[in-house]
């Protein structure tokens, strides 16, 4: 995954490099005060394969896959600065399908959360601009064995290019910032806390969506 989204980085930075003009030859991307805009990101994974135990020979067959969607509202407080907030909601399933039956197991999770944030937009050509988000976000993640509640805050660094006067596409390129975990295991008197400051670049943090602006 990580080499994907070198690859991804090193096209993102082509283009970029590519819109990059001189400032006294065209206008360069800008938000005015009082824009708006609502927008949605989207994120998905899929992977299956085979494990073979060492101990009995078991070969395990296994799927998992999830996806995520946000939706935010954000408004200009200043040429280029925005504060927004944002709903966020993602699904997990995972499946082991075992030559041992006794070992098949199934299991889900749901996950919902707010985020405010505030973004800064940098114009570096036309129709193109970069941007950083700083973010706070809590969520709450529903397993089938425990519940867990999460907070993180940090940066989102990311793109957007104007496909038209109103609409742009976008993509955010990872996640720096500190996380902390609580978790509760159902039925059982077990708590468990993590606490972790890292730079998360998995798919879960590689999002692709559009915007709206008016």
């Amino acid at each position: 995954m990580k080499k994907y989204i070198y690859y991804i980085c090193l096209l993102l930075v082509a283009f970029v490099d590519a819109q990059v003009v001189d400032t006294k030859d065209v206008d360069i991307l800008s938000f005015d005060k009082g824009t708006q805009f609502v927008n949605t990101n989207l994120s998905a994974r899929i992977s299956d394969g085979k494990i073979r135990s060492l101990n009995d020979d078991t070969i395990t067959e296994y799927n998992r896959e999830s996806f995520s969607i946000r939706g935010s509202y954000a408004y200009a407080i200043a040429n280029d600065l925005f504060v927004g907030v944002g709903l966020r909601y993602g699904h997990w399933s995972n499946t082991n399908d075992s030559s041992n039956p006794a070992s098949d197991s199934k299991s889900s999770s749901n996950l919902y959360g707010i985020f405010p944030y505030v973004r800064y937009y940098k114009g570096v050509g036309k129709k193109l601009a970069l941007y950083l988000q700083g973010e706070t976000s809590f969520r709450h993640v529903n397993f089938d064995w425990e519940n867990t509640n999460s907070f993180s805050v940090g940066l989102r660094p990311g793109i957007t290019f104007m496909m038209s006067k109103n609409l742009a596409f976008e993509t955010s390129l990872g996640f720096l910032g500190y996380f902390s975990n609580s978790s509760e295991e159902e039925g059982r008197i077990s708590e468990s806390n993590s606490k972790a400051f890292r730079a998360s670049f998995d798919s879960s943090n590689l999002l692709f969506g559009l915007n709206y602006y008016f």
